[in-house]
């Protein structure tokens, strides 16, 4: 009988979280961007959790800002945030259209270069803009083969998964045998891979704590560990949102040059440098919403805890 339940609640699971999504996909990317500001706005208007960890963040990344300054900030992440939810829908179901969107590739020479050299690239691309269009324009251009975790939700993980092959993404489970399959193929040279450098990993193993704004926060060392294993170069990538909804522009740059130190807590902490470099580039379009300082360590509680 629970099983019959657990079976049900799914089925209807699914069927929202897909018919939200197709609705959200049927309007154009300057609508689509318009409810997500009014979304936005709501997040900002009342108590919730996600307006509660940015504010948290937002307060321990930038103590150097007024509260005023502080109080903007929040609204803008939120506004932001809930933009790129909603376009997550337009992207998984108009892939193309997504693609078209892009207005401007700034610093992808180096990494031509580097890729008609037969070398591999990895590139590191935090939850910064809208980093599901750097997917779609890096598998478009090039040989992309990335690691997935499929969603627990079945048809929306078909869904996403349509969209990230749509341009001929090869894509590896999550698992070690996934991860040495990848390093392989990246040993042989030629081909992309990304990495989303800033999760906190669900192991502590390949973990480390490396400074992210002042503050030691547990950092992935999967980065780092497969630039040294498969010798390849490293780019930061990230597309940025453009106002008014004029597309995106994406970014690629060299990372600080300690990402490729033999010591891994070095590499991790040149990589939350490099990190935080491209956040204050755009810092309203960083997802502050995400726990980046619950694990704990000497000297450090979560901050994220509620007390009683």
């Amino acid at each position: 009988m629970a099983t019959k339940e657990e079976t049900l609640k799914e089925k209807i699971k699914s069927r929202l979280a897909v018919g939200a999504l197709r609705f959200f996909s049927r309007f154009s990317l300057s609508t689509n961007h318009k409810i997500g500001t009014v979304i936005g706005h709501l997040l900002n208007a009342i108590p919730n959790d996600t307006k509660r960890i940015t504010r948290i963040n937002i307060a321990l990344c930038f103590p150097h800002l007024t509260a005023e300054e502080q109080t903007q900030l929040v609204k803008e992440a939120l506004l932001e945030a809930a933009k790129g939810t909603v376009e997550m829908a337009w992207f998984w179901h108009k892939p193309d259209e997504a693609l078209a969107a892009v207005t401007e590739v700034m610093g992808a020479d180096a990494m031509r270069t580097a890729l008609a050299a037969n070398e591999p690239v990895i590139i590191l691309a935090p939850h910064l803009g809208a980093f599901e269009v750097l997917n779609f324009w890096v598998s478009k251009e090039f040989e992309l083969h990335v690691m997935y975790k499929p969603s627990k939700i079945k048809a929306v993980d078909d869904l996403i998964l349509a969209g990230r092959e749509h341009f001929g993404a090869t894509l590896y489970p999550t698992t070690p045998r996934g991860v040495a399959g990848l390093i392989r193929r990246l040993r042989k040279g030629g081909v992309i891979t990304a990495i989303l450098p800033d999760q906190v990993p669900e192991s502590r193993s390949g973990t480390v704590f490396a400074p992210f704004y002042n503050h030691p926060a547990a950092t992935g060392t999967m980065g780092p560990r497969m630039a040294q294993q498969s010798k390849a170069r490293v780019f930061m990538g990230w597309a940025e949102r453009l106002p008014e909804a004029g597309g995106y522009r994406i970014h690629l740059t060299a990372p600080d040059p300690d990402i490729y130190a033999e010591d891994l807590a070095t590499a991790a902490a040149g990589m939350n440098r490099t990190i935080e470099q491209m956040i204050n580039t755009a810092p309203a379009q960083y997802m502050w919403s995400y726990k980046r300082f619950r694990r704990e360590t000497e000297g450090h509680v979560n901050p994220y805890k509620k007390h009683k």
